[in-house]
């Protein structure tokens, strides 16, 4: 994950290899040998991995809306009954000009927690890329 995310920040930014070694050695604190095996690799395939990125789509699902909703999910064995409070979200995708997807996921307390973990680190990452 983190060496994607240096590829696609390499690229967008257009790095020059000297740049690129100055970051992952002083910033990133990488020792010569691996942040020269990464300028390397970024010298032999930048251009390949540009080119690539210029032709993929970004975007082949666009998020257009929204809902959500809190469910009370009922569980019992003999000697207990028990609530779980349960997220559901229904995200409305946009797939093209024409096709429209919704897609339902639910999610337990702790479940939820750990998705908005990771919203968090993708938004420190976008975050970073400003």
């Amino acid at each position: 994950e983190a060496c994607d995310y240096f590829v696609f920040k390499a690229a967008y930014y257009m790095t020059k290899p000297s740049v690129l070694q100055r970051h992952l050695s002083d910033t990133l604190k990488l020792n010569d040998d691996k942040s020269e095996a990464f300028v390397n690799a970024w010298i032999s395939s930048a251009k390949g991995i540009v080119e690539h990125l210029r032709q993929r789509s970004l975007f082949p699902a666009q998020l257009e809306d929204v809902r959500w909703s809190l469910n009370l999910q009922t569980a019992s064995d003999s000697q207990t009954k028990q609530v779980i409070p349960k997220a559901v979200f229904q995200f409305g995708l946009k797939t093209n000009e024409k096709s429209r997807e919704n897609v339902t996921v639910g999610f337990t307390h702790e479940e939820l927690y750990e998705f908005y973990k990771h919203l968090e680190t993708i938004q420190s990452q976008l975050d970073g890329l400003h």
